[in-house]
C-alpha cells in the first residue's frame, strides 16, 4: 500500500562508534544552617546503534541503544567541616538515547535528547572502596584522612531478607534497607557511632531503583540522639513537609542540624513515606 506524501518517510540506521557524552551537573541542595556544594561530572563511551526517522525532510524521532561504560566523579564541600570529599566510580551496562530533531529548509532548529539506562549497571571499579560509607576525604587542615565515624546498628524495623536496617551503615550504595511494615507506627533504626561525635549535618542516600519507586522515599521523619545508653533522647531534627528526596538513584541528600553537643547513640524514626507502605534507603551518615 502506498502512503500519502505527507506520511512517507525515510529511515536510516547509522552505527555510532565510541560516542562520547559529557554532562556537568551542579546540585541545588542548600541548607542555610550548614550549606553544602556539590559538583558532579559524568562521562560515557559506548558503541551505539541508532535509528533516525526523517519525515518530509522536517525531522522526527531519534533512538540509539548499545553497550556503554560510564564514569562518574563527585566533588563536594561541607561548609563548617573544612573537608573536601571526592570519589570516582566506573560502571558498565546497556544504555540508550531517545529524542527528536526538527528541521526547516534543511536547517536544524531544535534537537532534544535524553539518556537512559537499560537494566542494571555493573560497577567496574570504585574509589575509594574502604567501606567507610563516605566518598574520599581531603581535609585542608590536616592534609587528608576522613573524620566521618563508623556506625553500628542496634535495632530497627526488620527488612526483607538481605535488606535489613544494618545495610544503612555498610558503606555500600548497592545494598539497602527495604521494609513494608511499621514498628509501633514508625519505621525506625537505632544505632551508635564508634565514638562520641558533634553531628552538624546528616546524609540520606537513595537506592538503585529510586527513580522507578520514588514513593518509597522517606517523607516525614525525626532524629534523636543521646550521649549514654541510659540518657533521655534529645530530638535533633524533625522533617514533616515531604519532597526532600528526589526520584534519583544513588544520590546523596544532605540536611543541616544544630549542634546539640556530644552524642553517640541515635534513633531515626520515619513516620511516612512519599507513597504506599514501603520504605527504602541505601545509606545514612552524619557529617561533622
Amino acid at each position: 500500500m502506498r502512503l500519502p506524501p505527507l506520511l512517507s518517510s525515510v529511515a536510516s540506521l547509522p552505527v555510532r562508534l565510541f560516542t562520547i557524552a559529557l554532562v556537568f551537573e551542579v546540585k541545588d541542595e542548600f541548607s542555610f544552617i550548614n550549606p553544602k556544594a556539590e559538583l558532579e561530572l559524568k562521562a560515557g563511551v559506548g558503541l551505539f546503534f541508532g535509528c533516525d526517522i526523517v519525515i518530509e525532510k522536517i525531522g522526527g524521532p531519534t533512538f540509539t541503544v548499545g553497550p556503554q561504560v560510564n564514569l562518574t566523579g563527585k566533588l563536594s564541600y561541607q561548609m563548617g567541616d573544612d573537608r573536601i570529599n571526592a570519589s570516582i566510580e566506573g560502571k558498565a551496562g546497556v544504555g540508550g538515547e531517545i529524542g527528536a530533531v526538527l528541521k526547516i529548509f534543511g536547517f536544524e532548529i531544535a534537537d532534544w535528547r535524553t539518556y537512559f539506562d537499560i537494566g542494571p549497571q555493573w560497577t567496574i571499579f570504585k574509589y575509594p572502596d574502604d567501606g567507610s560509607g563516605s566518598s574520599g576525604n581531603y581535609d585542608p587542615n590536616n592534609g587528608g584522612g576522613g573524620n566521618i565515624p563508623d556506625y553500628t546498628a542496634l535495632s530497627g524495623t526488620e527488612g526483607h531478607p538481605n535488606e535489613g536496617y544494618e545495610k544503612l551503615f555498610d558503606g555500600k550504595t548497592d545494598t539497602k534497607w527495604l521494609a513494608d511494615h511499621k514498628t509501633n507506627g514508625v519505621y525506625y533504626v537505632e544505632f551508635k557511632s564508634r565514638e562520641p561525635i558533634h553531628p552538624r549535618s546528616y546524609c540520606m542516600v537513595t537506592c538503585n531503583d529510586t527513580r522507578e519507586f520514588p514513593g518509597r522515599n522517606p517523607k516525614k521523619w525525626k532524629i534523636f540522639g543521646k550521649l549514654n545508653p541510659n540518657d533521655q533522647w534529645i530530638q535533633i531534627d524533625n522533617r514533616s513537609s515531604g519532597g526532600y528526596l528526589g526520584a534519583k538513584n544513588f544520590t546523596e541528600y544532605w540536611f543541616g542540624i544544630h549542634d546539640y553537643g556530644e552524642l553517640q547513640y541515635f534513633r531515626l524514626e520515619i513516620s511516612e513515606v512519599e507513597d504506599g507502605q514501603w520504605i527504602q534507603l541505601s545509606e545514612f551518615m552524619f557529617g561533622n
